[in-house]
C-alpha cells in the first residue's frame, strides 16, 4: 500500500517575499517565515516518503531495466605495456594516465566514421568495443570484418573478412586470421580468403564446436589459436554412436520435435578428438589422445614456443587426471606431466597459465590438497611448489609484477561471502591483500603490474570502480553509484548463517517485505540451487540476490535462500558432499 500524505498551506503565508523594489523585500513576520519553512519541509520529506514506494514490475525483472541497474564503465583496458587505460563514454574513447588521471577524448564516433568512409566501408552506428593490440593500435569486428585503427596515424585498415555464415568465430589476434564453423566443418578466413580445414559430411560429426562435454571442465569453445598463430586446434566430436534424445519445442501452435545426442549413465558417450592445423604448411595432424574410447579433453593449453600442447585428459568416470604434453607438428604423445586422482571427482576447469616471467614453467590451480590452489611446474613435469595454501578457495590469476617477483590474484581467503584481490611474494610465499573494502572485487592489471582497476560491489556498494596501485592504495575513485532502487519499495534485506547437526555454517540471505510485521505470519518463496558452481548468497548488492526476489518480497513474501552442501568457493568437501546423493 503507498503511502500517501495530503497536505494543504494557507496561501496567504506561502508569501515571503513581495513589493521586490530597489533590490529591497519586505519580509513578512518571522513567525509565518518558520511556519512556511515547516510545511514546506513537511511537504519534501512526504514526497520523499511517495518517491520511496515506487513497485518492480515483472518486466523490470525479467527485462533487466537498465534504468534500475547500476551504471558500469564501458569497455575499461589497460593500453599495453603502459600504465594508461581507455574507456567509452558516449561515442568517445576517452585516454587516462594512471599517474595523473586527467582524462581526454582519444577518438570520437565521428572521427572514427570519416576514417571508415574514406577507406571505403559504411559508417558505425555507435562506437564499437575494441581490443588494444599495440601501444598505439587497438581493433575491432563490425560486419563480419575486423579493422585496425592507429589514431595517432589517423588510419584504419579492414584485416581481414568473413562469410555470414560462420559460427563460432574465433579470432587469431596476431595476423587476424578467423577460426569459424560453417554447418560441422571448420574454416579460416585470412585476408578474406577462406580455406576448409576439414570436410565432414557425415551426420554426427562436427569439428571446433563449443558443445564439447556440453561445456562442463571449463570448456568454453572448440578453438585454440598458438601464441603466434601458426596452429590451430580443434575439437572434432563423433556423436554418432550416442542414443538421440527428443527435445519437445511448444512454443508454437503444433509442438515440434527435434533430436539432440545426449548420453544417458550408463550408454555411450560422444567421442572426441584434438586436431592440429599447420597453417603454414596445411597439414593437419591429430593429438595422440586415444586410450580410452570414452574420455575428456581439456585444459587445451599451448606452450609459449608453439612446439608443443598441453591436453587434460579425464575418465568418463570423471576420478582420474592426466595432464599430457604433445608435440604439435606431429601429435605425438610426449610424456604426462602430472596426474591426480580422487574418490569422487576431479574436475579440472583451467588451462595452464604461463608467462614470460616464468620462462619455461607454469602455474596451475587445483584442488588436490583440498582447497582450490596454485601450483608451480616445470615443463617437464616437475613440481617445483605449491605457491598458496590455506583452507579456502582461490579463484584467477591477474598477472605478475613487471619484474615477476609478485603474482596478483583473486581468492576467497577472507571468506567465502567475498573475493579480494592479493599480491603473492614469490620468493617467501607470503600473501597480502589488496582491497580494503568488504565485498566483491574484479581487477584488471596493468601490463607493468603497477596498477589495477578494481570493480566492486557490497551490501552497502552497489557497484564502484576504483584505481590503486600494487600496494593497496586506492588512487582515485573511477565511478561511483548511487543505489538506482532507492525509490523502490525493495523490503528488507540482509545475510544471515545458519548452523547445520554438525555445526557447519551455511550462509543465507532472508528478504522481508518492506511493510513486515513480526507479529504476522508469511509465505515463504524458499530459492535454492545447492549444486556444484551456484554460489547464491555473496557480499554484495543486494547480497547476490535477483531483481525477481524483490519482486516476490514486494507480493507479501519472506524470500528464504541458502547456500547448502554443494555449492562452490567451501572447498571440496563441502562441494563433494552431494555426490551421489543431490537432492538428498
Amino acid at each position: 500500500m503507498k503511502r500517501t500524505c495530503c497536505l494543504t498551506i494557507s496561501q496567504s503565508r506561502i508569501k515571503i517575499f513581495s513589493n521586490m523594489q530597489r533590490g529591497h523585500a519586505k519580509f513578512y513576520t518571522m513567525k509565518y517565515f518558520y511556519t512556511t519553512m515547516m510545511a514546506v519541509a513537511a511537504l519534501f520529506m512526504c514526497l520523499q516518503l511517495s518517491a520511496q514506494d515506487q513497485q518492480l514490475t515483472l518486466k523490470d525483472c525479467v527485462w533487466m531495466n537498465p534504468a534500475i541497474y547500476p551504471q558500469r564503465m564501458v569497455n575499461p583496458q589497460w593500453i599495453p605495456g603502459t600504465d594508461v587505460y581507455t574507456y567509452q563514454e558516449n561515442d568517445s574513447l576517452m585516454k587516462v594516465n594512471a599517474a595523473d588521471g586527467k582524462a581526454r577524448v582519444l577518438l570520437t564516433l565521428d572521427r572514427l566514421n570519416s576514417l571508415m568512409v574514406a577507406d571505403g566501408h559504411d559508417s558505425l552506428r555507435s562506437f564499437p568495443s575494441i581490443t588494444w593490440k599495440t601501444m598505439e593500435a587497438f581493433y575491432f569486428l563490425r560486419n563480419n570484418s575486423v579493422f585496425l585503427c592507429t589514431p595517432s596515424e589517423n588510419s584504419i585498415q579492414r584485416k581481414n573478412n568473413w562469410t555470414d555464415e560462420a559460427e563460432n568465430p574465433d579470432l587469431c589476434p596476431v595476423g587476424f586470421s578467423m577460426a569459424y564453423t560453417k554447418g560441422n566443418n571448420l574454416y579460416i578466413s585470412k585476408e578474406g580468403n577462406e580455406t576448409a580445414l576439414t570436410a565432414d559430411a557425415e551426420e554426427g560429426i562436427s569439428n571446433g564446436s563449443s558443445r564439447v562435454a556440453r561445456n562442463e571442465f571449463g570448456i568454453e569453445k572448440g578453438t585454440f589459436w598458438s601464441p603466434n598463430g601458426r596452429y590451430l586446434a580443434f575439437y572434432r566430436m563423433d556423436e554418432r554412436c550416442v542414443t538421440p534424445y527428443p527435445l519437445v519445442d511448444i512454443s508454437g501452435r503444433i509442438a515440434e520435435v527435434t533430436n539432440t545426442s545426449y548420453p544417458m549413465a550408463g550408454m555411450p558417450s560422444h567421442k572426441v578428438m584434438l586436431g592440429i592445423y599447420d597453417t603454414q604448411t596445411g597439414q593437419l595432424v591429430f593429438a595422440e589422445t586415444e586410450k580410452e574410447s570414452e574420455q575428456y579433453l581439456t585444459m587445451v593449453s599451448w606452450d609459449p614456443s608453439e612446439k608443443f600442447i598441453y591436453i587434460g585428459i579425464l575418465n568418463r568416470e570423471q576420478n582420474h587426471l592426466r595432464v599430457n604434453k604433445y608435440d604439435a607438428e606431429t601429435g605425438a604423445y610426449i610424456q604426462t606431466l602430472y596426474e591426480e586422482r580422487d574418490e569422487q571427482y576431479v574436475e579440472p576447469e583451467s588451462p595452464l597459465y604461463f608467462s614470460d616471467k616464468i620462462s619455461g614453467k607454469f602455474i596451475v590451480k587445483s584442488y588436490r590438497d583440498g582447497f582450490d590452489h596454485f601450483y608451480l611446474y616445470d615443463t617437464e613435469g616437475k613440481l617445483i611448489q605449491q605457491l598458496t595454501r590455506g583452507e579456502w578457495d582461490d579463484n584467477a590469476i591477474l598477472g605478475f609484477d613487471k619484474k615477476g617477483k609478485t603474482l596478483f590474484y583473486t581468492s576467497r581467503k577472507e571468506s567465502p561471502l567475498e573475493e579480494h584481490v592479493y599480491a603473492l611474494d614469490m620468493k617467501t610465499l607470503l600473501s597480502t591483500r589488496l582491497t580494503p573494502q568488504h565485498g566483491m572485487h574484479t581487477a584488471i592489471l596493468s601490463s607493468t603490474g603497477k596498477y589495477f582497476m578494481d570493480m566492486f560491489t557490497s551490501t552497502d556498494v552497489c557497484r564502484e570502480y576504483q584505481l590503486l596501485d600494487n600496494e593497496g592504495t586506492i588512487i582515485r575513485t573511477l565511478l561511483e553509484n548511487k543505489d538506482p532502487l532507492k525509490n523502490y519499495a525493495t523490503g528488507q534485506y540482509g545475510l544471515l548463517t545458519l548452523e547445520a547437526n554438525d555445526s557447519t555454517p551455511l550462509y543465507c540471505r532472508l528478504i522481508k517485505p518492506a511493510s513486515f510485521d513480526p507479529a504476522k505470519k508469511y509465505p515463504v518463496f524458499f530459492y535454492v540451487y545447492g549444486g556444484p558452481h551456484s554460489q547464491l548468497v555473496s557480499d554484495s548488492w543486494l547480497a547476490g540476490a535477483g531483481l525477481f526476489d524483490l519482486y516476490m518480497a514486494q507480493k507479501g513474501y519472506v524470500v528464504f535462500t541458502m547456500d547448502n552442501r554443494g555449492t562452490n568457493f567451501r572447498g571440496a568437501d563441502f562441494e563433494q558432499a552431494i555426490h551421489r546423493n543431490l537432492g538428498t
